[in-house]
C-alpha cells in the first residue's frame, strides 16, 4: 500500500519539482523495483545525514576498532570536479582537512550527494594496487562482478558518473563469468557463488581479456579482484 501510494504522489507531482526532476534523471531505472523504491523513500529507519554527522557516527565507533576507510565514489568528492577551471581556488580548497573537502563538495553539489555509500574496516587493511601487478598476478587473482551494475545484463553498462561504458567482448564474458558480489539482493534469492580465480575462467573463454582490458574494468570498478 506503502509504494502504492508513494507511487501516486510521484505522478501527482509537476514534472518541474526538484524531487521528480532528480527521480527522472537519475534513479528512475533503478527505482523501477518496487524493493528499491521502498528503500529509498519510505524506509522507516531513514536518517537524513550531512558528510559531517555521517563522520561523527563512524567516529563513535572507533573504540571498538572500527575506522572510516572512505567512499565508494572518491572520484564525486574530488574538488577538481567542481573548482578545477580556478587552480587558485582549487588550491585554497584543497588546503583544508579531508572532511573539510567533503563537506564544502556536498554544500557546492547537493544534488549529487543522495546518498552515502562507504567502506568501514576492522583493523588495518591495506588496498592492492593492481595497476602495477604483473599480468600472472592478475590471473591467480579472484574475480568478483560488482553487484550494481546497470542494466545487466548487457555489454554497455553505467559508471558511477552514469556514463555509458561500451564493454568488449572480453570484457562482458569475463564479468558474466564472474561470481557478483554478494549483497541482499543476492542473499534474498539464495543465490551467493563462490568467486573462481581468473586464471580458471579465462581458460573458459572464446574472448581472452588482455591485461589492459582486465585493469579497465577494474578501475571503472565493474570487476573486484581478490589477492590469493
Amino acid at each position: 500500500e506503502g509504494v502504492r501510494l508513494g507511487r501516486a504522489v510521484f505522478e501527482a507531482l509537476p514534472n518541474n519539482t526538484r524531487v521528480k526532476q532528480r527521480e527522472n534523471e537519475r534513479w528512475a531505472m533503478e527505482n523501477a523495483r518496487d524493493s528499491t523504491f521502498a528503500d529509498m523513500y519510505l524506509h522507516p529507519q531513514e536518517v537524513d545525514y550531512t558528510v559531517e554527522t555521517l563522520l561523527q557516527w563512524t567516529d563513535s565507533v572507533k573504540d571498538l576498532g572500527i575506522e572510516f576507510a572512505g567512499f565508494s565514489n572518491p572520484k564525486v568528492w574530488n574538488l577538481e570536479r567542481l573548482l578545477g577551471k580556478d587552480p587558485a581556488v582549487l588550491a585554497k580548497a584543497k588546503a583544508l582537512t579531508q572532511r573539510q573537502q567533503w563537506r564544502l563538495a556536498e554544500i557546492l553539489d547537493p544534488d549529487t550527494f543522495t546518498h552515502y555509500e562507504f567502506f568501514l574496516t576492522k583493523g588495518k587493511v591495506t588496498k592492492k594496487d593492481w595497476n602495477i601487478a604483473s599480468e600472472s598476478q592478475l590471473h591467480e587473482a579472484f574475480g568478483i562482478r560488482q553487484a550494481g551494475l546497470q542494466p545487466w545484463p548487457s555489454d554497455r553498462v553505467f559508471d558511477e558518473s552514469f556514463n555509458q561504458i561500451h564493454l568488449t567482448d572480453a570484457e562482458y564474458e569475463l564479468l558474466q563469468k564472474c561470481a557478483q558480489d554478494p549483497t541482499v539482493e543476492t542473499m534474498e534469492w539464495d543465490e551467493i557463488e563462490e568467486p573462481r580465480q581468473l586464471k580458471d575462467m579465462i581458460l573458459e573463454m572464446e574472448h581472452k581479456p588482455t591485461k589492459q582490458e582486465i585493469l579497465r574494468m577494474v578501475n571503472f570498478e565493474f570487476l573486484f579482484l581478490r589477492s590469493p
